[in-house]
């Protein structure tokens, strides 16, 4: 056999390991709630880098690092308790857990429970993308959910945050919709912490942090319609109000630092008892 056939041989063969390699895998839970227990999975095998996870029902639990290319959660639950890096992840029911750190490159929210003393974090890079349909929230329960990449905010359902839940932004978090992030009555109030950017860039209405506090220490830019803040927060960052938008601060009253400043051509309202403090203020109305 000439080089170049061997050559070409051993390129097919080598493409038809690698091919056979990655799998998709659903879970059954047949033996046990053990990620690692092959038997639980269809068909067998612990999962491996490149291969893709379904989860439509059961409680899987993974206790050791975890490394996937993506994992479709439709039901039940899974709880990382050690640290989990996933390509993509589609959140569409269920319930995401665990006490550990599970980084998604890509993340579709559309339904469904992120719950745990965990973090979730879309690193530098990545997206985040919560489209929940109206009438049917999401829900943050106790956990961190952490966006470093470009965070897409669409749904007319609300965010429901309980038990101290607390979603933190270093990278952009767009908001294109009107809808409400809240807290839902059960445990500590979530909050919601920003030092990267904040645009309201759709929606002619009102989105509202209600009874969920909301703390700058970036940028906020109101381009379109309301942004209400209702449950304080901590500010030493800056918001930018457009024209025809509006920046408004109810309930309960912010703290300023010396460094927060508001500016814009839009319309700002503060609430009876709420007053500015930062180096700043210049809406024009």
């Amino acid at each position: 056999m000439s080089f170049p056939r061997l050559a070409g041989c051993l390129l097919a063969l080598l493409g038809t390991t690698a091919l056979a390699a990655a799998a998709s895998r659903t879970w059954t839970g047949s033996v046990s709630s053990d990620w690692r227990q092959g038997a639980n999975w269809s068909p067998a095998g612990v999962p491996e880098s490149g291969d893709a996870v379904v989860i439509a029902s059961g409680a899987p639990v993974a206790t050791g690092q975890v490394e996937i290319a993506s994992m479709s959660l439709n039901g039940g639950s899974c709880s990382f308790n050690g640290p989990a890096l996933i390509g993509s992840l589609a959140l569409n029911n269920g319930t995401l857990a665990g006490t550990n750190e599970v980084v998604v490159t890509n993340l579709t929210w559309t339904a469904g429970t992120m719950a745990g003393v965990g973090r979730t974090v879309v690193p530098a890079g990545g997206r985040l993308w919560i489209g929940a349909p109206q009438y049917n929230p999401v829900l943050l329960s106790q956990r961190v959910l952490h966006n470093a990449g470009t965070a897409v905010w669409t749904n007319l359902g609300s965010i429901y945050g309980q038990s101290g839940a607390v979603v933190t932004n270093s990278g952009t978090w767009e908001i294109v919709t009107d809808s409400v992030f809240r807290w839902n009555g059960t445990g500590a109030r979530p909050a919601f912490y920003n030092s990267g950017t904040v645009v309201k860039s759709g929606g002619a209405g009102t989105t509202q942090f209600d009874d969920a506090s909301f703390s700058n220490q970036g940028l906020v830019q109101v381009m379109k319609g309301t942004l209400e803040l209702a449950y304080g927060g901590t500010h030493s960052g800056s918001f930018e109000v457009a024209t025809n938008a509006t920046l408004t601060f109810s309930g309960a009253s912010p703290v300023w630092t010396s460094t927060a400043n508001i500016s814009g051509s839009g319309r700002l309202i503060l609430s009876v008892g709420t007053t500015f403090e930062g180096t700043s203020l210049a809406i024009q109305t």
